[in-house]
């Protein structure tokens, strides 16, 4: 019996590929203990598709396997996570690794966890490699842009001067700056290296667009191209948007546009025609937006016969767009945004909530950004 088990394995193991086998991050990281470490990856071809893990070091070591296309890595130590005062959490980025990988690669990673820096060398592709190695070359502006960072926050839960935290918040920003710098002198000095693609992919969308054309053709199209793409798509609709915000001026005709409701049914805006209409363009993921709702909610039951809402869900996933739906009971059309026919960049959407009046004629009235009281005040008027 244990003849026949042990030709089995040796079977399962001669049909598997030897290097999915091994291919794996081994890090050794002194100062982790036996701490607790987040894994975030996302495969390159896809930068939505971000999944998170959890693991527990062991006597400062750890493994983790690589994807089997490739991959974005944040491993971040527990003790680079900070609590803020307000129950939020900060996440200092001198205390994480960052690093690709390419499948069926055997990735090391070598470190020390210090107080406010993780300073590490990593084996394995060559961009991973120079990643690590570049991110030396900015340690102490980072190392005390984290550390004002914490002072700050520390200050206003113990209701330190303003002034003081203002200036404090300025001399930061000046140490991000000597980090772009570093970041965009490399770019400028290695235009056919795949760690500009990344570094350039992290940039504005419009100091992206200025430096993309600029790497080579080589570069455009190689490990970071749909990130690359994507980052370009993102800059083409930020354009769309802006012209949209600046060109959809008071008087025009709203634009049209058709989008499915929680039911499935395909709504067009004129199906409203002949009411006010608000747009209401808004998210799950807006604390504003759902702080919002019973101000909301309380308006559109004393007033629903005169005005007609519709909720717009942008960057929603429709899961949680309909539990909202159904946690929060919201009686008015509840539509859903699509990427074919993105309404957000028809009407120049920036900021969420943003609330677009619309009069019976299906002429823009008023636009209101953000949750401001504003809103309330000024939309009884605009009902005469």
């Amino acid at each position: 019996m244990m003849k026949i088990l042990v030709v089995t394995l040796f079977s399962v193991l001669a049909m598997a590929p030897f290097g999915r086998l091994n291919a794996q991050i081994t890090a050794a990281i002194k100062g982790l203990g036996n701490d607790t470490v987040y894994i975030w990856k996302y495969p390159l071809a896809n930068i939505k598709d971000m999944h998170k893990d959890t693991l527990i070091a062991n006597n400062n070591m750890f493994t983790y396997p690589v994807s089997t296309e490739p991959t974005a890595y944040a491993i971040i130590p527990h003790k680079a996570v900070y609590k803020r005062s307000d129950g939020s959490f900060y996440v200092a980025q001198t205390k994480f690794i960052e690093l690709f990988s390419l499948p069926d690669e055997q990735i090391t990673i070598e470190g020390e966890l210090e107080e406010r820096y993780l300073d590490y060398k990593t084996s394995g592709n060559d961009v991973s490699r120079k990643l690590a190695q570049f991110r030396t070359s900015y340690k102490t502006p980072s190392i005390e842009a984290v550390k004002i960072e914490l002072k700050m926050d520390s200050m206003r839960e113990n209701g330190g001067i303003e002034d003081q935290i203002n200036e404090l918040f300025h001399t930061r920003q000046q140490y991000f700056g000597k980090i772009a710098q570093a970041k965009t002198d490399y770019v400028n000095n290695n235009f056919d290296q795949d760690l500009s693609a990344y570094l350039i992919s992290r940039f504005s969308l419009e100091k992206f667009a200025t430096y993309y054309p600029k790497l080579t053709t080589d570069i455009r199209n190689g490990m970071f191209r749909d990130v690359l793409e994507n980052s370009y798509r993102n800059y083409q609709k930020f354009n769309a948007v802006k012209l949209a915000e600046e060109t959809l001026n008071i008087g025009n005709d709203a634009p049209h546009f058709e989008l499915k409701d929680n039911h499935g049914k395909v709504v067009s805006l004129s199906d409203f025609e002949g009411k006010i209409i608000v747009l209401e363009f808004w998210g799950t993921w807006c604390p504003p937006c759902l702080e919002e709702i019973p101000k909301l909610k309380s308006f559109y039951e004393k007033n629903k016969k005169n005005i007609v809402f519709v909720g717009i869900a942008c960057n929603e996933k429709k899961e949680e767009w309909n539990a909202a739906i159904r946690d929060y009971n919201l009686e008015w059309p509840q539509l859903i945004n699509s990427d074919k026919d993105d309404v957000a960049i028809m009407y120049g959407i920036t900021t969420y909530p943003t609330k677009i009046v619309i009069d019976k004629n299906l002429k823009i009235v008023k636009r209101f950004v953000g949750a401001t009281e504003d809103f309330f005040a000024e939309i009884q008027d605009l009902m005469k």
